[in-house]
């Protein structure tokens, strides 16, 4: 599907003709994230950096949307192990919005604490995930307890932190609690499967899985495949 859909965001962008427009950089940007999904972060980078020069352009280089860009080119570069240049660029974003008061801060502040856990640095990812507005006052034990599936992303975030700092049952207790609602609201979709490759491999580390536990949820998709045979053969091994 994600191929289809490539064909189709690809065939839009050649009916452009002018290509310094907002919505060109919107249909550029989108097929971005289809290569980015598809673990091709380079091919990716082009039209992200492409679609923040049309912004630029369009709107000046301090508008709140330009956090927008930089957070995919952050993505991007991510993927790419430049990770330095992620920070920069999640940076920048994360300024833009600060100075428009802008409500996507959160997002911001989350994207830089996936990237300070990627880094190494637990503790200073925990702090910039508490900076979110809508995680005030949040505690493990109100994730656990919240019936809300919106926060399932930062649930399954502060999981690895946790799984990080050594803290492997309340790392283990958050993820399972994000896999239960991912499961009910996306069924088979590359978020469960991602949750359920997080679970099963906390178990494994456990040395409590079972091989039925990890069996990929059936999305088809790319992304996950590298992980999952790497993981079945850690268990096929007893490693």
């Amino acid at each position: 599907m994600y191929l289809v859909a490539r064909r189709m965001v690809n065939q839009a962008i050649s009916m452009f003709e002018d290509t310094t427009t907002l919505a060109y950089a919107s249909g550029i940007d989108l097929g971005g994230l289809l290569d980015l999904d598809l673990t091709e972060s380079e091919r990716a980078l082009v039209p992200f950096q492409k679609a923040l020069e049309i912004r630029k352009a369009c709107l000046g280089p301090e508008d709140p949307f330009i956090a927008y860009s930089l957070n995919n080119i952050a993505l991007a570069y991510t993927e790419m192990n430049e990770l330095q240049l992620a920070y920069a660029a999640h940076e920048e974003a994360i300024a833009l919005r600060l100075k428009a008061n802008s409500d996507r801060i959160g997002n911001s502040y989350s994207n830089m604490s996936s990237l300070l856990l990627r880094l190494g640095r637990p503790d200073e990812a925990e702090e910039m995930l508490a900076r979110c507005p809508s995680l005030k006052d949040f505690t493990d034990e109100t994730f656990l307890k919240t019936g809300n599936p919106r926060f399932s992303g930062d649930m399954v975030l502060l999981s690895r932190i946790r799984r990080a700092q050594g803290r492997s049952t309340e790392a283990l207790r958050l993820a399972s609690k994000a896999l239960a609602f991912r499961r009910t609201l996306l069924g088979n979709r590359l978020k469960t499967c991602d949750s359920q490759y997080d679970v099963a491999s906390m178990l494994l580390d456990d040395g409590t899985y079972e091989f039925s536990s990890v069996s990929c949820c059936g999305c088809h998709l790319p992304p996950p495949i590298p992980r999952f045979l790497f993981f079945s053969m850690r268990m096929e091994n007893g490693c």
